[in-house]
Protein backbone atom coordinates (compact mmCIF):
# COMPACT_ATOMS: atom_id res chain seq x y z
CA UNK A 1 0.00 0.00 0.00
CA UNK A 2 3.08 2.13 1.09
CA UNK A 3 5.06 1.85 -2.19
CA UNK A 4 1.89 2.45 -4.27
CA UNK A 5 0.86 5.33 -2.49
CA UNK A 6 4.54 6.50 -3.26
CA UNK A 7 3.97 5.92 -7.15
CA UNK A 8 1.32 8.04 -7.19
CA UNK A 9 2.16 10.46 -5.29
CA UNK A 10 5.75 10.65 -7.93
CA UNK A 11 3.27 10.16 -11.13
CA UNK A 12 1.01 13.00 -10.12
CA UNK A 13 4.91 15.59 -9.10
CA UNK A 14 5.70 14.50 -12.42
CA UNK A 15 2.55 15.75 -14.19
CA UNK A 16 2.86 18.68 -12.12
CA UNK A 17 5.97 20.03 -13.43
CA UNK A 18 4.89 21.72 -16.65
CA UNK A 19 1.60 23.45 -14.70
CA UNK A 20 4.34 24.40 -11.49
CA UNK A 21 7.00 25.91 -15.04
CA UNK A 22 3.80 27.60 -16.24
CA UNK A 23 2.32 29.23 -13.04
CA UNK A 24 5.69 30.55 -12.46
CA UNK A 25 6.27 32.18 -15.78
CA UNK A 26 8.78 29.83 -17.15
CA UNK A 27 10.71 30.44 -14.40
CA UNK A 28 13.21 27.68 -14.44
CA UNK A 29 15.26 28.85 -17.77
CA UNK A 30 14.87 30.73 -20.98
CA UNK A 31 17.29 31.85 -23.54
CA UNK A 32 18.61 35.44 -23.56
CA UNK A 33 17.70 35.05 -26.79
CA UNK A 34 13.81 35.74 -25.34
CA UNK A 35 14.45 38.38 -23.75
CA UNK A 36 11.92 41.53 -24.22
CA UNK A 37 14.43 44.05 -25.59
CA UNK A 38 14.03 47.22 -27.34
CA UNK A 39 14.72 48.29 -30.82
CA UNK A 40 18.60 47.21 -31.46
CA UNK A 41 19.31 46.31 -28.12
CA UNK A 42 21.39 43.00 -27.75
CA UNK A 43 24.01 41.66 -25.49
CA UNK A 44 28.07 42.09 -26.01
CA UNK A 45 31.55 41.99 -24.68
CA UNK A 46 34.01 44.39 -25.61
CA UNK A 47 36.93 46.42 -25.46
CA UNK A 48 36.88 49.45 -24.30
CA UNK A 49 39.31 51.68 -23.38
CA UNK A 50 38.62 55.18 -22.22
CA UNK A 51 41.17 58.27 -21.86
CA UNK A 52 40.69 61.54 -19.83
CA UNK A 53 41.99 64.69 -21.74
CA UNK A 54 44.58 65.94 -19.27
CA UNK A 55 43.50 70.04 -19.61
CA UNK A 56 39.88 69.14 -19.12
CA UNK A 57 39.60 66.78 -16.33
CA UNK A 58 42.56 66.40 -13.23
CA UNK A 59 42.72 63.26 -10.96
CA UNK A 60 42.14 59.74 -11.34
CA UNK A 61 39.61 58.24 -13.62
CA UNK A 62 38.41 54.50 -13.92
CA UNK A 63 39.90 54.00 -17.86
CA UNK A 64 37.40 51.07 -18.97
CA UNK A 65 38.72 47.33 -19.76
CA UNK A 66 36.19 44.48 -21.21
CA UNK A 67 32.90 46.13 -21.04
CA UNK A 68 30.44 43.28 -20.38
CA UNK A 69 26.79 45.13 -21.80
CA UNK A 70 23.34 44.13 -21.08
CA UNK A 71 22.19 46.88 -23.32
CA UNK A 72 17.92 47.13 -23.11
CA UNK A 73 17.77 48.32 -26.94
CA UNK A 74 15.71 51.85 -27.64
CA UNK A 75 12.46 52.90 -26.65
CA UNK A 76 9.63 55.11 -27.66
CA UNK A 77 8.95 56.48 -23.89
CA UNK A 78 10.45 56.27 -20.59
CA UNK A 79 7.70 54.48 -18.82
CA UNK A 80 8.04 51.60 -21.42
CA UNK A 81 11.98 51.79 -20.58
CA UNK A 82 11.22 51.69 -16.83
CA UNK A 83 8.96 48.96 -16.97
CA UNK A 84 11.50 46.84 -18.03
CA UNK A 85 14.15 48.25 -15.83
CA UNK A 86 11.24 48.08 -13.06
CA UNK A 87 10.87 44.33 -14.27
CA UNK A 88 14.52 43.10 -13.83
CA UNK A 89 16.43 42.30 -9.93
CA UNK A 90 19.51 41.78 -11.25
CA UNK A 91 22.41 40.60 -14.32
CA UNK A 92 24.62 38.45 -12.67
CA UNK A 93 27.73 37.96 -14.49
CA UNK A 94 29.56 34.40 -13.44
CA UNK A 95 33.07 32.99 -14.56
CA UNK A 96 32.80 28.94 -14.37
CA UNK A 97 36.07 28.87 -15.16
CA UNK A 98 37.06 30.75 -11.63
CA UNK A 99 34.17 30.98 -9.53
CA UNK A 100 34.11 34.66 -9.88
CA UNK A 101 30.61 36.42 -9.55
CA UNK A 102 29.87 39.96 -10.18
CA UNK A 103 26.21 41.21 -9.58
CA UNK A 104 24.64 44.45 -11.83
CA UNK A 105 21.61 45.45 -9.52
CA UNK A 106 20.87 48.92 -11.20
CA UNK A 107 20.91 49.70 -14.63
CA UNK A 108 22.41 52.84 -15.95
CA UNK A 109 19.79 54.64 -17.98
CA UNK A 110 20.16 57.95 -20.12
CA UNK A 111 18.19 59.19 -23.39
CA UNK A 112 20.39 58.48 -26.87
CA UNK A 113 19.17 61.23 -29.30
CA UNK A 114 15.94 61.46 -28.15
CA UNK A 115 15.27 57.82 -27.50
CA UNK A 116 14.93 56.44 -24.05
CA UNK A 117 17.94 52.88 -23.13
CA UNK A 118 19.47 51.46 -20.31
CA UNK A 119 22.18 48.78 -19.93
CA UNK A 120 23.50 46.73 -16.88
CA UNK A 121 26.89 46.85 -17.44
CA UNK A 122 30.28 45.76 -16.06
CA UNK A 123 33.98 46.63 -17.11
CA UNK A 124 36.34 44.04 -16.27
CA UNK A 125 40.17 45.34 -15.57
CA UNK A 126 41.67 41.76 -15.08
CA UNK A 127 42.86 40.34 -18.67
CA UNK A 128 44.36 37.25 -17.16
CA UNK A 129 40.96 36.60 -14.67
CA UNK A 130 38.76 37.56 -17.11
CA UNK A 131 39.66 34.25 -19.67
CA UNK A 132 37.17 31.41 -19.18
CA UNK A 133 33.41 30.19 -19.86
CA UNK A 134 30.88 32.65 -18.79
CA UNK A 135 27.41 32.48 -18.18
CA UNK A 136 24.71 35.72 -17.91
CA UNK A 137 21.65 35.95 -16.22
CA UNK A 138 19.00 38.38 -15.91
CA UNK A 139 16.70 37.57 -13.35
CA UNK A 140 13.51 39.10 -13.80
CA UNK A 141 9.69 39.17 -12.05
CA UNK A 142 8.73 36.65 -14.72
CA UNK A 143 12.11 34.56 -15.17
CA UNK A 144 15.11 34.22 -15.49
CA UNK A 145 17.44 34.55 -19.07
CA UNK A 146 20.50 33.03 -20.27
CA UNK A 147 23.53 33.23 -22.05
CA UNK A 148 26.91 31.82 -22.50
CA UNK A 149 30.34 32.76 -23.88
CA UNK A 150 34.08 32.29 -23.71
CA UNK A 151 36.52 34.75 -23.41
CA UNK A 152 40.21 33.04 -25.15
CA UNK A 153 43.73 34.69 -25.04
CA UNK A 154 42.95 35.33 -28.52
CA UNK A 155 40.43 37.56 -28.13
CA UNK A 156 41.82 39.76 -25.56
CA UNK A 157 45.21 40.42 -27.97
CA UNK A 158 43.46 41.47 -30.75
CA UNK A 159 45.17 44.68 -31.96
CA UNK A 160 43.24 47.39 -30.12
CA UNK A 161 42.09 51.12 -31.48
CA UNK A 162 44.28 53.75 -30.27
CA UNK A 163 43.03 56.95 -29.11
CA UNK A 164 43.12 59.93 -30.89
CA UNK A 165 45.33 62.92 -29.40
CA UNK A 166 42.90 65.75 -30.24
CA UNK A 167 43.63 69.42 -30.60
CA UNK A 168 41.28 72.32 -29.94
CA UNK A 169 40.77 75.52 -30.96
CA UNK A 170 38.40 77.99 -30.37
CA UNK A 171 36.44 79.43 -33.70
CA UNK A 172 34.62 82.86 -33.47
CA UNK A 173 32.12 83.73 -32.09
CA UNK A 174 30.95 80.92 -30.35
CA UNK A 175 32.22 77.46 -31.70
CA UNK A 176 34.73 74.65 -31.17
CA UNK A 177 36.93 72.37 -33.37
CA UNK A 178 38.60 70.10 -32.40
CA UNK A 179 41.26 67.99 -35.22
CA UNK A 180 43.14 64.60 -35.15
CA UNK A 181 45.18 62.56 -36.56
CA UNK A 182 43.63 59.17 -37.75
CA UNK A 183 44.83 56.40 -35.87
CA UNK A 184 43.85 52.74 -36.96
CA UNK A 185 40.18 52.89 -36.43
CA UNK A 186 37.65 51.62 -39.03
CA UNK A 187 35.18 54.59 -37.93
CA UNK A 188 35.42 57.38 -35.50
CA UNK A 189 32.90 58.86 -33.68
CA UNK A 190 32.09 62.17 -31.84
CA UNK A 191 29.24 62.25 -29.35
CA UNK A 192 28.12 64.84 -26.96
CA UNK A 193 26.52 64.06 -23.94
CA UNK A 194 24.33 66.94 -21.20
CA UNK A 195 25.01 67.11 -17.40
CA UNK A 196 22.68 64.20 -17.29
CA UNK A 197 24.80 61.58 -18.97
CA UNK A 198 22.16 61.92 -22.08
CA UNK A 199 23.57 61.52 -25.15
CA UNK A 200 22.10 64.43 -27.27
CA UNK A 201 24.42 64.44 -30.65
CA UNK A 202 27.34 62.80 -32.72
CA UNK A 203 28.52 62.63 -35.79
CA UNK A 204 30.56 59.67 -37.53
CA UNK A 205 34.43 60.50 -39.79
CA UNK A 206 35.65 57.55 -41.95
CA UNK A 207 39.19 57.73 -42.92
CA UNK A 208 39.42 57.73 -46.93
CA UNK A 209 41.83 55.77 -49.05
CA UNK A 210 44.62 58.26 -48.81
CA UNK A 211 44.46 57.48 -45.09
CA UNK A 212 45.95 54.25 -46.20
CA UNK A 213 49.41 55.93 -46.95
CA UNK A 214 51.74 56.61 -44.05
CA UNK A 215 53.24 59.18 -45.43
CA UNK A 216 50.22 61.40 -46.14
CA UNK A 217 48.32 63.55 -42.94
CA UNK A 218 45.32 61.82 -42.80
CA UNK A 219 43.37 64.55 -40.27
CA UNK A 220 39.81 64.35 -39.16
CA UNK A 221 37.66 67.31 -38.04
CA UNK A 222 34.72 67.84 -35.67
CA UNK A 223 32.70 70.87 -35.12
CA UNK A 224 29.88 71.96 -32.30
CA UNK A 225 28.35 74.76 -30.26
CA UNK A 226 30.78 75.77 -27.47
CA UNK A 227 28.72 75.16 -24.98
CA UNK A 228 30.26 72.95 -22.33
CA UNK A 229 29.33 69.70 -22.68
CA UNK A 230 31.22 66.55 -22.42
CA UNK A 231 32.25 65.49 -25.63
CA UNK A 232 34.25 62.72 -26.72
CA UNK A 233 36.09 60.79 -29.72
CA UNK A 234 36.01 57.11 -29.86
CA UNK A 235 37.77 55.11 -32.51
CA UNK A 236 36.52 52.42 -33.25
CA UNK A 237 36.93 49.04 -34.74
CA UNK A 238 33.93 46.73 -35.81
CA UNK A 239 33.63 43.06 -36.41
CA UNK A 240 35.94 41.64 -34.06
CA UNK A 241 35.94 38.40 -32.39
CA UNK A 242 34.44 39.59 -29.11
CA UNK A 243 31.29 37.81 -28.25
CA UNK A 244 27.81 39.43 -29.52
CA UNK A 245 24.44 38.20 -29.42
CA UNK A 246 21.72 40.22 -31.51
CA UNK A 247 18.11 38.74 -30.74
CA UNK A 248 17.12 38.24 -34.04
CA UNK A 249 16.05 34.62 -36.49
CA UNK A 250 19.84 33.70 -36.26
CA UNK A 251 19.96 34.50 -32.13
CA UNK A 252 22.32 32.33 -30.35
CA UNK A 253 22.48 32.45 -26.96
CA UNK A 254 24.23 29.73 -25.97
CA UNK A 255 28.14 30.16 -27.00
CA UNK A 256 27.39 33.18 -28.59
CA UNK A 257 28.62 34.35 -31.80
CA UNK A 258 32.02 36.58 -32.27
CA UNK A 259 31.44 39.86 -33.80
CA UNK A 260 31.28 42.55 -31.23
CA UNK A 261 33.52 45.61 -31.78
CA UNK A 262 36.23 47.63 -29.53
CA UNK A 263 36.55 51.35 -28.98
CA UNK A 264 38.95 53.53 -27.23
CA UNK A 265 37.82 56.98 -26.69
CA UNK A 266 39.18 60.29 -24.95
CA UNK A 267 36.81 62.68 -23.40
CA UNK A 268 37.42 66.44 -23.65
CA UNK A 269 34.96 69.38 -22.96
CA UNK A 270 33.19 71.82 -25.85
CA UNK A 271 34.69 74.80 -24.07
CA UNK A 272 38.13 76.36 -24.93
CA UNK A 273 40.96 74.94 -23.70
CA UNK A 274 41.90 76.46 -20.19
CA UNK A 275 45.41 79.15 -20.03
CA UNK A 276 48.31 77.30 -18.78
CA UNK A 277 48.84 77.49 -15.06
Amino acid sequence: MIKRLTIIIALVLVLAVPNISTAFGNYFGKSLCDFPFGDYGAFSVYFDQRIYHPDYYTGSYPNGGIKFELWLGLFDTVEARDELVNQIYWVRYTNKSTGSTYIAKTADKYMYRGSFTGEYSIWYGSINTSLGDWVVTVVTRTGRYKGTFTITRDMVEQVPPKAVEPFVMEVPPDLIRVKAEHTNGEVYRARIFDNEGNIVDQEDWRPGEECNDPALSCTMAFEFPATGESFRIETRIGNQAWPLMIPDEYCVAYGMTPGAGARSLIWLKLEPLPPPP
